[in-house]
């Protein structure tokens, strides 16, 4: 990842070819609480991991996504934003273009989403959720039923 941080506030940067063997292929957010951080006017291109090929979000909390622009980015899962376990995010007047993935062309949420505000999906690629996919999760990771 080009950053791995768990606070970090992030204006008018450029995330171009950045790989991650896992997560995050730009960004890792996570693995301990953190609350707070502005991800805003920033432009995502041809970013590459396992899971999230842009943005890895684990258990991060009250992170703002807006107005970024994520092109041509791929992962197995989320092939722009991976988003697991992380609470009262907001993604907001965003733009998801060609961005491909197995499952979740553009997002994949595991446990909670995020509410989706004034964003535009175009030409997501995946075998499940061209543009989204929310899995069917409880809160402590258990698949659910019914």
């Amino acid at each position: 990842s080009a950053l791995y941080n768990n606070n970090a506030n992030l204006i008018n940067c450029t995330f171009i070819s950045n790989r991650a063997g896992n997560q995050g292929g730009a960004i890792f957010f996570g693995n301990v609480l953190f609350n707070f951080a502005i991800v805003q006017n920033n432009t995502f291109i041809n970013n590459n991991a396992e899971n999230g090929g842009a943005i890895y979000s684990n258990r991060a909390n009250d992170v703002r996504f807006v107005g970024n622009t994520f092109i041509s980015n791929n992962a197995t899962q989320g092939g722009a934003i991976y988003n697991y376990r992380s609470y009262n995010n907001v993604l907001n007047q965003s733009i998801f273009s060609a961005n491909t993935a197995k499952i979740g062309g553009a997002i994949y949420y595991e446990v909670n989403t995020i509410p989706i505000v004034s964003s535009n999906f175009t030409r997501n690629v995946a075998e499940k959720g061209g543009a989204i996919y929310v899995s069917n999760k409880d809160n402590n990771g258990n698949p659910t039923t019914g």
